[in-house]
C-alpha cells in the first residue's frame, strides 16, 4: 500500500507543468508620434500545477526594455510582463519581438509589439555629415545622436549585424568611460548603430571615442574579439 501510494506521488509529479496563458500576446499601439514612450504589460496567468520560472527575456530591439519577475509564479497566481517601446529614429509600421524563456512545456514564448510611427513636424533636426565621417551628428529638439552605418564596420573587417555592433559599441564606452553609459540609450535598425543622449556635451565625447576607436581595422578587430567572448 505504502508502495502503491509513493507511486501515485511520484507519478503525479512527474506529470506536473507549469502553463503560462496570456490575456494577449500582441499589443498594438497604433499611429504614434516619433519620439514616444509606448507603455505595456503583457499579463498572463499560470494555469497550471507547477510553479512558473521565467530564466530571461530577450528583446529583437535595443528600443525595447523588459521587466519581469525573477522569482517563481506559483500556480494560480497571475503576473506580466513589462516593456517600454522606444521610438525614437523610428518611422512607418513597425514590428518588435519579446521572448520569454521559460519552463513551460512551450518553452521559448513570443509576444509581439506593433506601431505605425509618423514623423513628428516639432523635431528640428540639426545633421552635421562631415566633421566625423561616416558617422552623423543629430541634433533633435530635445535629445542628441551619432548615427553609425553599418556598413562603414563591414569594410573595416567587422563580422555580423548592426546589432552586434551595438553590442561592441557598448562594450567601448564601458571600457573608455563607464560614467558615460548611464547617459546614453540606443535606437539601432538593421542599417545603423543609433547612440542617443539628452546632453549636447556627450554628443562630441560619442563622437570622438568612436572616431578613435573605431578608424582602423585593427582595433575594430580587437574590440570585435573582446565582444564575442
Amino acid at each position: 500500500m505504502i508502495y502503491f501510494m509513493c507511486f501515485i506521488a511520484l507519478s503525479n509529479s512527474s506529470n506536473a507543468q507549469a502553463i503560462a496563458e496570456f490575456e494577449n500576446k500582441t499589443v498594438n499601439f497604433g499611429t504614434v508620434m516619433e519620439g514616444s514612450i509606448c507603455k505595456h504589460s503583457y499579463k498572463f496567468k499560470n494555469t497550471g500545477n507547477k510553479p512558473l520560472e521565467i530564466s530571461n527575456v530577450s528583446v529583437t530591439c535595443g528600443c525595447t526594455v523588459p521587466r519581469w519577475t525573477h522569482t517563481p509564479i506559483m500556480p494560480g497566481d497571475t503576473s506580466s510582463i513589462y516593456i517600454e517601446f522606444n521610438t525614437f529614429n523610428k518611422m512607418g509600421p513597425q514590428a518588435k519581438g519579446v521572448n520569454l524563456t521559460t519552463n513551460c512545456p512551450e518553452s521559448m514564448i513570443g509576444l509581439i509589439i506593433m506601431a505605425n510611427i509618423i514623423p513628428d513636424s516639432n523635431f528640428a533636426q540639426v545633421i552635421d555629415s562631415t566633421s566625423y565621417k561616416p558617422m552623423r551628428l543629430v541634433d533633435q529638439k530635445s535629445y542628441f545622436q551619432v548615427i553609425l552605418p553599418a556598413k562603414s564596420l563591414a569594410k573595416k573587417g567587422f563580422k555580423g549585424d548592426a546589432y552586434d555592433m551595438e553590442r561592441m559599441i557598448k562594450l567601448i564606452f564601458s571600457t573608455q568611460d563607464k560614467s558615460l553609459t548611464e547617459t546614453l540609450w540606443y535606437s539601432t535598425s538593421n542599417d545603423f548603430v543609433v547612440v542617443n543622449t539628452f546632453l549636447p556635451e556627450n554628443k562630441i565625447v560619442i563622437a570622438k571615442i568612436l572616431k578613435k576607436e573605431l578608424s582602423k581595422k585593427k582595433k575594430v578587430k580587437a574590440w570585435q574579439k573582446k565582444a564575442n567572448k
